[in-house]
């Protein structure tokens, strides 16, 4: 039961490793994966409580339909951040699955405005906080580059972007669409959209 509870709430490989005792504060890993880094635009302000339940309601059967998704497609999800969700996908062929979860989320029926961003890279993942209150996170500027990636979704017009990293991963199923200033980066970043979702 408690395994089943720890699962659910931190995800299955930390569960097990908080089970097997190695939930020290400052115990990291360096991993090196795909990342997903995917966000929705929610609603300014929502109104009455019912509707507030409502939205909710149609939020849950969102995030159950693409943690599904993630999940069959090999991924983890890391984090649920705000209105975004950080995933990864590891092992032969990591970036091929993401990719396909990718295209596959963007097909959920859904209220929301959805985007995805794929890259590719080393991060550290570990356990964080004070001696009282702890939580497993990511961290490094590659997390940061997906996040920064996936700003970029809305005023390019493209639901699904990937780094010039991770499209090479992919070779032959994205296309480039240039050179583009991010917010923390002191070099152009080269943009890249699947070929069946150009803008």
């Amino acid at each position: 039961i408690i395994n089943q509870f720890m699962s659910v709430y931190l995800g299955r490989d930390i569960a097990n490793d908080i089970l097997k005792g190695q939930m020290a504060r400052g115990n990291v890993q360096e991993i090196e994966a795909a990342i997903w880094f995917s966000n929705i635009k929610l609603p300014d302000q929502v109104g009455s409580h019912d509707e507030s339940k409502k939205h909710i309601a149609n939020l849950n059967t969102y995030y159950h339909s693409l943690i599904k998704l993630i999940e069959s497609n090999n991924g983890q999800v890391l984090k649920f951040m705000g209105d975004g969700v950080l995933a990864m996908f590891e092992g032969d062929g990591s970036c091929h699955l993401a990719l396909e979860a990718a295209v596959e989320s963007l097909k959920i029926k859904s209220s929301f405005e959805h985007s995805v961003s794929l890259h590719y890279g080393k991060f550290d993942f570990g356990n964080i906080g004070s001696e009282n209150r702890m939580d497993f996170t990511a961290l490094g500027s590659e997390i940061k580059l997906a996040s920064k990636i996936q700003s970029q979704a809305s005023d390019l017009g493209c639901a699904l972007l990937g780094s010039d990293t991770f499209a090479k991963k992919v070779s032959g199923c994205m296309k480039p669409l240039g050179h583009y200033k991010l917010s923390g980066w002191k070099s152009l970043q080269q943009l890249h959209c699947l070929i069946s979702f150009e803008p």
